[in-house]
């Protein structure tokens, strides 16, 4: 079954949320009250995500931003641009490829935005891989792709 429509609507109710209600103008000379409010908005996205994406497809209550393997991430073409994990979740996108093809199996975590306290687009997806029948060391790491190349659909 297809999440996109859902997915991706959730997606731009938190970017126009945060953007326009709990951003602050010049965040980092702002300090702590920059971080306090993106803690606020965190906790308000968890909830959209809750009522926006799982309960209208009956899905178990994954908290967003944890590995939610029922959401499963298929790419548009047959070569998905990615930014792999050096290590599982360390933070660090440089893993030596350039992306995915052939067999593999993608779960979604959370949008992902570079710097978390300016605007957020939610250009990228994080992901973790489940299955890469091509390359079997990245298993199990996260990566980012971009959310243009992707579509969003329920594990059957």
């Amino acid at each position: 079954m297809e999440l996109n429509e859902s997915i991706m609507r959730f997606r731009l109710a938190s970017r126009e949320l945060f953007n326009n209600y709990f951003r602050v103008v010049s965040p980092y000379e702002a300090g702590a009250l920059a971080w306090q409010n993106l803690e606020y908005f965190r906790e308000i996205e968890k909830q959209l995500y809750r009522f926006m994406v799982l309960a209208p497809h009956d899905l178990t209550n994954v908290r967003y931003g944890d590995i939610n393997s029922k959401i499963k991430i298929l790419a548009k073409s047959d070569f998905l641009p990615a930014m792999v994990n050096r290590e599982i979740d360390s933070g660090y996108w440089d893993y030596p490829i350039a992306g995915l093809k052939g067999d593999y199996s993608l779960s979604f975590i959370v949008f992902f935005d570079w710097d978390v306290l300016s605007f957020h687009d939610g250009k990228y997806v994080r992901v973790k891989i489940d299955s890469c029948f091509d390359d079997s060391v990245i298993v199990g790491k996260h990566a980012l792709v971009e959310v243009e190349n992707v579509r969003f659909f329920l594990e059957s």
